[in-house]
């Protein structure tokens, strides 16, 4: 068998990170990329089929794999959900996808027989997907608590160290952890999607980011951070989802000492306390697209080495 075929959807610094790590790979290989401006040019090897319509990727007959991390809620759902159809086994990111309709999705896949994995969504580069399913097998889950958000760990580092909120947002939009409107990821709505999914995966229930309580940081500012310090505190976004149904993202003063308080940069820590095992620690960068590319290029090459194996 030749090199599996990825059918790529979006190429911003997630998928970007994807191409550039395919580009050295010599059993996959990216055959067609979707974006919305093809005519940009791109800091990654592409093929020459790049293209405005994720469907016409996904229904390319060169494509066995669809990777997806676009973003717009409307198409990927479309484009998932055809490749579902089609058979070919998908790989996304997107954690709002899921938490609008993640349930629908894992159901119709089971049912065609059809792999879609999704380890990225949740904690960017740290395997908090494979380890909650893996514990989940064995064992009752009792509560699943984390730092969610690399962007917001990365801007309260900042101001700990001296930034105002404004100047840590332009820094993490500079580095690359935030994207030109951060306002999903501040608000706390993107740790929303991340604690629906953990619902879903942890309790089996249909749990939506709207059935999540939410309080951001975008009310934090430079005293609150100095009056933490001066009580020996940090300020940590964290998701919560319990099996008493408890479902909810909120910042929460932590001492200096506690595992998520020292957590910096962009890192995301989740703790999944079983009925027998105990709590699990995972921690890890959460955002940037090299970090989410990690999780991402797993999952496909998991995928790519189940397909070279069956394939005549």
């Amino acid at each position: 068998m030749g090199a599996v075929g990825v059918g790529l959807l979006g190429c911003g610094a997630v998928g970007s990170a994807v191409a550039r790590r395919l580009g050295r790979a010599a059993d996959v290989r990216v055959a067609a990329v979707a974006v919305r401006r093809p005519e940009l040019e791109r800091s990654c090897p592409l093929p020459d089929r790049v293209v405005d319509d994720p469907l016409a990727v996904v229904e390319d007959a060169s494509v066995d794999v669809v990777v997806e991390v676009m973003g717009p809620l409307d198409a990927s759902y479309a484009a998932v959900l055809r490749a579902i159809e089609l058979g070919k086994p998908v790989v996304t990111a997107n954690k709002a996808l899921l938490a609008a309709a993640g349930p629908e999705l894992r159901a119709r896949a089971r049912a065609a027989r059809v792999p879609l994995r999704f380890e990225a969504a949740v904690g960017g580069g740290v395997p908090v997907v494979g380890a909650l399913e893996a514990l989940a097998a064995g064992d009752r889950i009792v509560r699943v608590e984390g730092v969610l958000n690399g962007t917001v760990t990365f801007v309260l580092s900042r101001m700990e160290a001296g930034d105002s909120y404004e100047d840590a947002v332009l820094a993490a939009k500079s580095a690359g952890y935030a994207e030109a409107d951060p306002s999903r990821d501040l608000s706390g709505l993107d740790a929303a999607d991340k604690v629906a999914v953990l619902a879903q995966l942890a309790f089996g229930t249909p749990t939506s980011a709207s059935e999540v309580d939410v309080l951001g940081i975008d009310w934090l500012r430079g005293d609150d951070i100095d009056n933490a310090a001066a009580k020996g505190k940090r300020w940590r976004l964290v998701g919560v989802a319990s099996a008493a149904g408890c479902r909810r993202v909120e910042p929460v003063l932590f001492d200096e000492g506690h595992p998520f308080a020292r957590l910096g940069s962009v890192e995301n820590a989740v703790a999944i306390t079983t009925e027998h095992t105990g709590t699990v620690w995972l921690s890890g960068f959460g955002a940037g697209g090299e970090a989410t590319a990690t999780a991402v290029v797993g999952d496909l090459a998991s995928l790519a080495g189940g397909l070279a194996v069956s394939a005549p």
